[in-house]
């Protein structure tokens, strides 16, 4: 049963991490996992509006949410917040 458990986490596990070319977590991070990185699909984004980023983020969020909209509103606005100043 265990087994069956960590092969499914293994076969559908997915990492996402935002890091901005311009810092030096990058080189970081590629210094001490060269085979996470080079094995990786990298995707660099433009910057994005707030507006956009508000109805992209309120639509994934709904989609995947069964709570409120008070609650997924919150949530939209703090993805604002961290993508913007990255706090």
């Amino acid at each position: 049963m265990c087994i069956c458990f960590l092969q499914r986490v293994l076969d559908h596990l997915h990492v996402i991490l935002c890091v901005t070319p311009l810092s030096p977590v990058l080189t970081i991070l590629y210094k001490s996992f060269q085979s996470v990185i080079s094995h990786s699909t990298i995707n660099v984004f433009d910057e994005w509006s707030s507006k956009a980023l508000c109805g992209l983020a309120g639509r994934k969020i709904i989609e995947h949410s069964s709570a409120n909209n008070d609650l997924n509103l919150s949530k939209v606005v703090y993805v604002r917040r961290i993508y913007t100043t990255g706090v």
